[in-house]
């Protein structure tokens, strides 16, 4: 399996790292990928990645706080194609907001 870890740090960040650490003691091919190396494209109407992350079949994103507009159109358009994401964008759209995600707790009826 090919894993994404969608990063603006690069493979020798120690968390990438260890990422691509554990995936490959798993058995997996792993590869950091740079939001701005990935050109999200439509073809014949339907949404491809185009660039570095290309043969990922599952995204691992991992850009925090450092998560602008693009990178979380980025997730979802990779969620789009139909592969799957560990963390997708309306998750960490909610994430970053505190107030929102305030909000989705009590409306899920979990004590806040």
């Amino acid at each position: 399996m090919h894993i994404g870890i969608l990063s603006a740090q690069p493979p020798n960040y120690h968390p990438n790292r260890r990422l691509l650490e554990a995936c490959a003691r798993a058995g997996h091919q792993a590869a950091v990928i740079h939001p701005g190396g990935c050109r999200p494209a439509l073809v014949e109407g339907h949404p491809v990645i185009l660039g570095s992350g290309e043969a990922t079949e599952i995204l691992l994103p991992r850009i925090g706080a450092t998560i602008n507009d693009y990178a979380l159109a980025l997730v979802k358009h990779y969620e789009a194609t139909g592969r799957r994401v560990v963390n997708n964008a309306h998750a960490i759209a909610l994430a970053r907001n505190k107030f929102l995600t305030l909000q989705a707790l009590a409306g899920s009826d979990i004590p806040v």
